[in-house]
């Protein structure tokens, strides 16, 4: 297909979108889609490039969206943290939806019926309490991914030896392959590696006790990558051990090869990979991920006893390569770290790394068809990357700025109780007009915690980003978690979507939204019984799947399916 004078392959409606042109700009193409056919969502917020945007929807729209109503309650036997997905199989539609207490249901939405369930009495394992960050059992934490073609789901479980206590366990993680259609388990494998550590002359070993698998996985090119950062046991909290942020790679085509291994701090502690649940971002050559905070004996000194630049990727955005080697420990690595000048005594990344308020929350999201990377912080800082070098395109924005500036800050950098952090990742839209025609600039959206759902309008012919519009929804501790939906890209069908808690009603209740992205102004919202922090919905094919679970007593564990059925 012809677009912008040149040719390109593509395989959806949101390929198309990820056009870019008109600017002479060099822009490398990003896949965008990775579904195979009409309604499936094979990944955590649609794609690779992480835009939290569906176009391939024709049902739900500004229109309809007010006609929506719950149409089932599907049970389920945990929380449900991971986001679900959508593919076909044989003439049906299957929702898949992993669970806490290491089950993996496929349920037909149409029907109701549970097609097949995959559960940990069968092959994932014995989940582990734990009272912290996220409570309760602790089994499929992160958002599974699907190969369409070779069908098979791949999803990381934590299997725990129930003899040891939660404050101490002794568990592992298992990477198990299933297959999608009936649900029977291929190969499974355990997740282990040790890289070398050269300030301490030995090496450094993948501790499962220590570290959870929060960001989703990424399917690229035949390579599986899954991540990993802290992980309190018990009633502990994950600042108490010593951990790291850990990346490995497998090849999908012989899973039980040994995997490649990335440790961020090999070095030193922390920097680990959670991105608030947000999975690595991907291009055709390389994977983008956010190290958090280090730990620097603890992290209460001021900013001057810190380091000015991080040692490994502590609180930066970094790169590895999809194929070939990956750079062992002490070799540089691409990345980027905001070192401007803050204070007399230090920098923004001391004061990042002090306080607990840097780079982590926030997952890297890459603008369809340009070389631009968007990512959120804690502190509420919005950066645009060049994706090449990692260098900033644009002072970072500080746009959540309700408090006053303290004095001697040039800008919004708050301490933790006083910030909005920006948790999962951006979503992007780009709208086209009534030929179909891609508009010179498109929308990312974010919803912090304790501050408003904001859109930022991206230029693709200046390449910069500028606030847009700030909604009239309520500021909610927590934030809302997005996605987007279009046919196309087209206006009016375009639909906003965030769950959040309920505002002015105890926790766990929470709230689904339906907003016009363009105005931001709301279309139409439901009640929802309880809500998983950093969980968005899936919309696809008419339906909004929403995860309804807490690990609160007397709470119902479900998947919601909203739709036009009457």
């Amino acid at each position: 297909m012809a677009f912008c004078g040149r040719v390109v392959a593509l395989t959806s409606l949101s390929a198309l979108l990820a056009s870019g042109c008109g600017d002479g700009e060099e822009r490398p193409f990003v896949p965008v889609a990775v579904h195979s056919a009409v309604g499936e969502v094979l990944t955590h917020r649609y794609d690779n490039a992480r835009t939290g945007s569906f176009a391939g929807e024709t049902l739900l729209n500004q229109t309809s969206v007010k006609q929506l109503r719950l149409s089932r309650k599907l049970p389920v036997d945990g929380e449900l943290y991971a986001q679900p997905l959508v593919v076909q199989s044989a003439a049906r539609t299957l929702v898949i939806a992993a669970t806490m207490q290491n089950s993996v249901f496929a349920f037909d939405p149409a029907s109701g019926e549970t097609v097949w369930r995959l559960g940990a009495d069968q092959e994932l394992g014995t989940p582990a309490f734990s009272k912290r960050n996220i409570g309760g059992l602790h089994g499929i934490l992160s958002t599974p991914a699907i190969d369409a073609t070779t069908r098979r789901l791949y999803v990381v479980s934590r299997d725990c030896d129930p003899a040891f206590p939660p404050e101490a366990p002794s568990c592992v993680f298992r990477l198990t392959v299933v297959d999608v259609d009936t649900g029977l388990v291929d190969k499974q494998v355990t997740i282990q590696g040790a890289v070398a550590s050269p300030s301490a002359g030995s090496s450094v070993t993948f501790d499962p006790n220590l570290h959870w698998n929060r960001p989703a996985l990424l399917l690229s090119h035949g390579r599986l990558f899954v991540a990993f950062g802290s992980g309190p046991n018990g009633d502990l909290h994950e600042e108490d051990f010593v951990y790291h942020g850990w990346v490995f790679r497998f090849d999908t085509t012989d899973v039980e090869r040994a995997p490649d291994v990335f440790c961020t701090t090999p070095s030193g502690r922390g920097g680990a990979v959670w991105q608030g649940g947000s999975g690595p971002a991907a291009d055709e050559s390389a994977v983008y991920l956010v190290g958090a905070n280090g730990i620097l004996s603890n992290t209460t000194h001021p900013p001057a006893d810190f380091p000015a630049a991080p040692t490994g990727q502590e609180d930066s955005v970094f790169k590895l390569p999809i194929s070939g080697p990956w750079p062992q420990p002490g070799e540089p690595v691409t990345q980027y770290a905001d070192t401007r000048p803050y204070l007399v005594d230090g920098n923004v990344f001391q004061y990042m790394e002090s306080g607990d308020v840097g780079f982590g929350s926030s997952g890297p999201m890459l603008i369809p068809g340009t070389n631009r990377l968007l990512v959120g912080s804690k502190p509420a800082l919005v950066y645009l990357l060049e994706s090449g070098a990692l260098s900033p395109v644009q002072t970072p924005l500080s746009p959540f700025s309700e408090l006053p500036l303290k004095p001697s800050h040039d800008f919004y950098l708050h301490g933790w109780w006083d910030i909005p952090p920006i948790y999962g990742a951006f979503v992007f839209h780009r709208p086209t007009d009534s030929a179909g025609d891609p508009a010179p600039y498109g929308l990312a959206f974010a919803w912090p915690s304790k501050d408003k759902l904001t859109s930022f309008r991206y230029d693709f012919v200046s390449g910069k980003l500028a606030v847009d519009r700030v909604a009239g929804a309520a500021a909610l501790e927590g934030g809302g978690n997005l996605i987007l939906s279009s046919e196309a890209g087209h206006p009016d069908s375009a639909v906003l979507w965030a769950l959040s808690r309920a505002p002015g009603k105890p926790q766990p209740a929470g709230k689904l939204w339906a907003f016009d992205p363009m105005t931001l102004e709301l279309l139409a919202s439901a009640d929802v019984p309880a809500w998983s922090k950093f969980t968005p919905p899936t919309v696809a094919g008419g339906r909004v799947y929403v995860p309804s679970t807490s690990n609160q007593p007397g709470t119902t564990q479900q998947l919601l399916v909203f739709g036009l059925e009457q």
